[in-house]
């Protein structure tokens, strides 16, 4: 695989990410585009290591302090066999932020389908031993604007229909069942959470962990090399820069 490509799959990995409550794409700044003036580039902070206190560097490589409230977003994982980020993994982070972990229920079922199955879930896993747990769709939902509405008509607050984009949904409508239509409201989605966020005058960081990767998200076990290109896998990246939810225009900086 080229190096060209492996670069543009991390991008993609951007909107599995883990999120923490704070600002900038995981990265350094970025500034959109305005008529023909260059876009600035933004910066990219990696490391190979794969370990509690690389992710701890990798925070503040940043140099974003995230204070007040901290909501550290994860995914919870469908099974003990799948690849979520395990507490030991993120336990030193989520203390340095001071964060309480957030998730939302799932919409297509499965054992976080329901609160109560899906508190069961975390507390099976290990996740209420590291720090508080918010379920964020637990006591109801959020609508939250998009700014293409092709495919969904709006965002609800949290993951619980990104897993479903291409199909009916208690009333969220969208328009077809195509892989590159699916994908393309992924990134419409990440951009309405995006926005709000900015809006609210909050702020987001964004740290990708690339590890035991699967074929659809850590929710499946199954490898991914071998169905990337099958799927268009890439193609989150280009339509989320047309959108303007990131920069196909950046540097990496090895940390290690």
């Amino acid at each position: 695989m080229k190096y060209d490509h492996i670069k543009r799959i991390i991008l993609a990995l951007a909107f599995l990410a883990a999120v923490l409550g704070c600002t900038n794409c995981g990265t350094g700044k970025s500034t959109p585009v305005a008529g023909n003036q260059p876009e600035e580039k933004s910066t990219v902070y990696f490391t190979s290591e794969i370990t509690p206190e690389s992710l701890v560097r990798i925070y503040e490589a940043l140099g974003v302090e995230a204070n007040g409230r901290v909501a550290v977003k994860i995914s919870t994982g469908e099974s003990s066999q799948s690849n979520h980020l395990r507490p030991g993994f993120i336990k030193d982070l989520v203390d340095k932020v001071d964060g309480t972990l957030v998730e939302c229920n799932t919409a297509y079922g499965g054992n976080r389908g329901t609160t109560e199955k899906h508190l069961e879930a975390i507390a099976e896993r290990g996740y209420n031993d590291i720090a508080t747990v918010d379920i964020m769709d637990s006591e109801g939902e959020m609508k939250i604007p998009v700014r293409d509405t092709r495919w969904i008509k709006y965002d609800i607050a949290g993951k619980v229909y990104i897993h479903t984009a291409g199909r009916r949904t208690k009333g969220l409508i969208v328009g077809t069942n195509s892989q590159d239509s699916f994908l393309e409201s992924m990134a419409d989605a990440a951009q309405g959470v995006h926005d709000y966020f900015k809006t609210e005058g909050k702020n987001i960081v964004y740290i990708n962990v690339m590890n035991n990767m699967s074929v659809d998200c850590d929710c499946d076990g199954s490898p991914l090399q071998k169905r990337i290109n099958s799927k268009h896998g890439t193609h989150i990246v280009d339509y989320a820069a047309s959108i303007g939810l990131g920069s196909l225009n950046y540097d990496i900086v090895d940390i290690d």
